[in-house]
């Protein structure tokens, strides 16, 4: 899959045995072009010991931390246990999200959506986030240029960055002949949801209202 910004293409290696659901929501939007258009909204660059927080995050339809596509799906945090654990945390409660992971930005516990976050250095974070794939060392490239662009505000307070949008590469996942359960009826009117929605095992939920600002300073 390829992340396609202003600043060049972004080619990310999506990983469907650590994250399932996830990989196959990727999927599902980029094939309705739900992310075309948008723009990465928040650039992160806390650096203040011991946190360290190097993140751009994408996704979302509103540029607010508050947009999702109508539905919210659970958490696949198998990875992300795998990661390291931060210097200074042997329990585990604070890990390594390494440089180039993509992982889903969330609200809470089980409310991942649309919206994502690469990491462009080592970030310090809870066990709180999905890691669904890897950005190449092409597309690490483009993500330096991004955040060497604005790193400066980005370290006093998000900025927006660049209009994104994806290119699938490879096949899709055979389209569900069902519609999941509990799909709120303006979901499906606005996104044209019938029988093309994301299947299991997304166990997905209706539509929410609670911001998906994914990794600030209170959640590291």
């Amino acid at each position: 899959m390829v992340l396609q910004t202003n600043h060049g293409g972004i080619p990310i290696v999506l990983e469907r045995t650590q994250a399932p659901c996830t990989v196959l929501n990727f999927e599902y939007l980029t094939r309705k072009k739900y992310f075309d258009g948008t723009s990465c909204h928040r650039l992160t660059a806390y650096t203040t010991p011991p946190a360290g927080l190097s993140v751009l995050q994408c996704g979302d339809l509103l540029r607010t931390g508050w947009g999702e596509p109508g539905y919210a799906f659970r958490d696949e945090l198998a990875s992300a246990n795998q990661l390291e654990n931060w210097p200074g945390f042997p329990d585990g409660s604070r890990k390594v999200y390494p440089r180039g992971s993509l992982a889903m930005a969330n609200g809470g516990p089980d409310t991942n959506g649309s919206q994502f976050f690469l990491v462009y250095e080592d970030s310090r974070l809870r066990l709180d986030y999905t890691v669904s794939g890897h950005v190449s060392e092409e597309g690490i490239k483009v993500l330096d240029t991004i955040a060497a662009g604005d790193i400066a505000r980005a370290a006093v307070e998000p900025r927006e960055c660049c209009p994104v949008g994806f290119e699938l590469i490879g096949p899709l996942q055979p389209r569900p002949q069902h519609r999941p359960r509990g799909f709120h009826p303006r979901v499906e009117a606005w996104l044209g949801l019938m029988q093309d929605v994301p299947a299991a095992p997304c166990s997905a939920r209706p539509w929410r209202s609670s911001p998906s600002w994914g990794v600030g300073p209170g959640q590291r």
